[in-house]
């Protein structure tokens, strides 16, 4: 099972939408990749997820031992957080209301290399020995013999 090693920014004052659209640029990218996409996209949003991005890399590499060229970004999470309300007086009275909206942005790193667990390993010794059989009955080679048309006779031959 693959260790996913998170880092968290709690209340980005920058809206959850804004965000998304530039944490939808890395997901499932190598770590070093989407840095360099993160440097040079064109958006506000980009600088808070690459503040983000570094720290999962550092806890992976400092917290977990993992190495940094093999890292992968899997999960990247965009939530809403408290909004603040504020607002405006307007004329005849009366009052708009302003809504400014924060984010948390949640990044997941797991490494490329890292391998899982699979179920041919748990396999009972009979559960073997028949793979085995059909392995080498694939190998055989059918041989039909054509000088009979009425009986055609199959005979087995082995490598």
């Amino acid at each position: 099972m693959q260790k996913v090693v998170y880092a968290k920014f709690n209340n980005c004052i920058m809206s959850a939408q804004k965000v998304r659209l530039v944490a939808d640029l890395i997901r499932g990218k190598s770590a070093s990749k989407a840095k360099d996409i993160l440097k040079y996209t064109n958006k506000m949003a980009a600088r808070e997820v690459l503040k983000t991005l570094n720290s999962a890399i550092a806890n992976s590499v400092h917290n977990e031992n993992l190495d940094k060229n093999d890292l992968m970004v899997s999960v990247v999470c965009v939530d809403e957080a408290q909004t603040y309300k504020r607002g405006k007086a307007v004329a005849r009275g009366r009052y708009h209301q302003i809504l400014k909206r924060n984010c948390h942005i949640t990044i997941g790193l797991t490494s490329e290399n890292q391998t899982t667990i699979k179920k041919d390993e748990n396999l009972d010794s009979k559960d073997v020995k028949k793979k085995v059989v059909l392995k080498e009955k694939s190998k055989s080679k059918v041989k039909v013999d054509t000088k009979s048309t009425k009986n055609l006779s199959k005979k087995v031959v082995k490598k």
